[in-house]
């Protein structure tokens, strides 16, 4: 039964309830009257008879009133797919009805049961904005379902941005996506894909970024520029200058971070680890390979770690440099057709 059917069938109740017949209406005014006659002089008598049909109206008028007063609370957004959540960045921001909205889309391309999606954008490594969705009859998210996440520019100015997915399954547990880079510009619509082969080991690809940090094309002659007592600059001009800063959580060596070959604007989180390696993203295909360069107190290179997905994309290796120049390596994790990824380390 719809809300407002069930506010009619209220109000008609009500109507029942008060409803007097011409009769009972005069038998009471009388009995009302003579009662008054009998207490007051009569030259008061028409203002009593006055001030009581006015309560007897401001009555009614107040019993119908409250039953409308307390519908016009109730939300009747219950088809919609997207549903807004709490602003998570402070006060939200006051929108603008003249303001263009900027739509990101998002494209189930996955075969696992998904339930509900939840957007999460981040800035600066704090999250902006949060917002939830699903098909509005509670239906599996199938493969090719599209949902469209709507801000305004005040919600979601011009900027580099970070995006990842909540993912449920119908159960208790949820589960992350990688994130992705989103560059807002001027333009008003970004359409982003869910890929992956399990809700476990989903991930997020943004189409329109190529390849981020050129792919390691030859490994072996890639090693041999891993020289150590280089200066930052010298590092720079080898491998760019695209890395993550940050400081080893075992003994607090400053080091350099590099992703090479990520895919769809991928965007590797460590998750607070500082020098934890993507091992998840290498098996997923997502990522490439990783360089580590450690340095020492006078800003010269210490040493060397890299991380790496094999051509075949069956094997992850490690590569090490030691501030001796000595090196050594071997096999992190291997991919075996029944039993999946193995990383016994």
């Amino acid at each position: 039964m719809r809300p407002y059917d069930e506010m009619n069938q209220g109000l008609k109740g009500l109507n029942n309830r008060i409803k007097l017949s011409n009769h009972e209406q005069q038998e009471i005014l009388t009995k009302i009257n003579r009662k008054m006659e009998e207490s007051f002089p009569k030259k008061t008598a028409f203002q009593w008879k006055h001030y009581v049909a006015t309560a007897v109206v401001l009555g009614l008028i107040i019993i119908i009133a409250l039953p409308l007063l307390n519908y016009s609370n109730l939300n009747l957004a219950g088809n919609n797919q997207t549903e807004p959540a709490p602003e998570v960045s402070g006060d939200a921001p006051i929108a603008n009805e003249e303001e263009d909205e900027i739509t990101i889309r998002i494209e189930n391309q996955t075969n696992f049961n998904i339930s509900h999606i939840y957007l999460k954008i981040y800035q600066d490594g704090r999250m902006v904005r949060l917002q939830g969705a699903a098909n509005a009859d509670s239906s599996e998210i199938k493969r090719g379902d599209t949902f469209n996440f709507n801000f305004y520019d005040s919600e979601l100015g011009e900027g580099l941005y970070e995006v990842e997915l909540e993912l449920s399954n119908g159960g208790t547990t949820t589960y992350s996506t990688s994130r992705v880079l989103l560059n807002v510009t001027e333009q008003r619509g970004y359409s982003l894909q869910i890929r992956g082969d399990s809700i476990m080991n989903s991930y997020l690809v943004n189409p329109t970024f190529k390849e981020g940090n050129d792919q390691i094309k030859h490994m072996e002659e890639f090693k041999k520029k891993l020289n150590i007592l280089l200066s930052e600059n010298e590092v720079k001009t080898l491998f760019g200058s695209e890395f993550i800063t940050g400081k080893s959580t075992n003994d607090g060596t400053k080091f350099w971070r590099y992703d090479f070959g990520t895919i769809g604007g991928y965007a590797y989180d460590d998750q607070g680890f500082q020098n934890g390696a993507d091992i998840h993203g290498m098996e997923n295909g997502i990522i490439q390979a990783q360089l580590f360069v450690e340095w020492n107190e006078n800003k010269k290179v210490e040493s060397y770690t890299l991380l790496y997905l094999d051509k075949k994309g069956e094997e992850i290796h490690y590569y090490h440099v030691k501030p001796d120049g000595s090196t050594n390596g071997g096999l992190v994790c291997s991919f075996e057709e029944e039993y999946g990824w193995n990383c016994p380390n």
